[in-house]
């Protein structure tokens, strides 16, 4: 009988002995699951403020992308509106731009004044250089008052190098001898808005370049 008690109490401790080591895997076991589904929290946690703050960067781009191009609409707006003011003014010019012609060619046509200076350009030259011609004078109406003599290969209005003229110089190189002519006689002592013209011939530049 008490052998058969013995070695129930053996057996009743090593169950025991087995639960224990059972239940501390199972605590281990628990623990390294707790820890790792904590991990895992974390880096999910993360990830959602990285979306966030992504999105929210994301956002404020859109936003400022928006307001960029409302700007830009804004100066498009702008600058079609200026060019449009430009184009009504050139229609106005060119309106008025016949209206200036019959003037000017009016003026040349009147003849020099009495009592002139010799022109200093020989009769068939067609290369001239028209001199104290009137700063208030446009490059299109210096053009109109010389092709009322004839047909203009280059044209060139700069403004008199001589210090304290406040005149213009135009360099004129006509198609034909008969031209420089015309307005070498007609031009030379020519008084022109209280301004008296001097014309005089000059070695033809073949850069110069055709002033409207």
């Amino acid at each position: 009988m008490s052998v058969a008690v013995q070695h129930l109490e053996g057996l009743l401790q090593h169950l025991d002995e087995a639960a224990q080591q059972h239940r501390q895997a199972a605590r281990t076991q628990t623990a390294e699951v707790s820890s790792a589904l904590i991990a895992k929290c974390a880096q999910a946690e993360a990830a959602r403020a990285t979306l966030e703050a992504s999105s929210a960067a994301a956002e404020r781009r859109a936003d400022a992308a928006e307001a960029a191009a409302r700007e830009a609409m804004r100066e498009l707006a702008a600058v079609r509106a200026r060019c449009e003011a430009a184009e009504a003014r050139v229609r106005a010019l060119e309106q008025q731009r016949p209206q200036q012609q019959p003037a000017v060619q009016s003026r040349v046509a009147a003849g020099r004044p009495s009592a002139p200076d010799e022109p200093s350009a020989p009769l068939g030259a067609r290369h001239l250089e028209v001199r104290n011609m009137p700063r208030e004078m446009d490059a299109w109406q210096v053009r109109v008052l010389l092709e009322y003599f004839g047909a203009i290969v280059s044209l060139e209005v700069v403004p008199d190098p001589t210090p304290q003229s406040g005149a213009l110089v135009a360099r004129v190189s006509f198609a034909d001898h008969a031209a420089g002519a015309a307005a070498s006689e007609r031009l030379h002592g020519m008084e022109l808005k209280a301004r008296r013209l001097e014309v005089r011939a000059v070695e033809p530049s073949p850069d110069s370049e055709c002033a409207l």
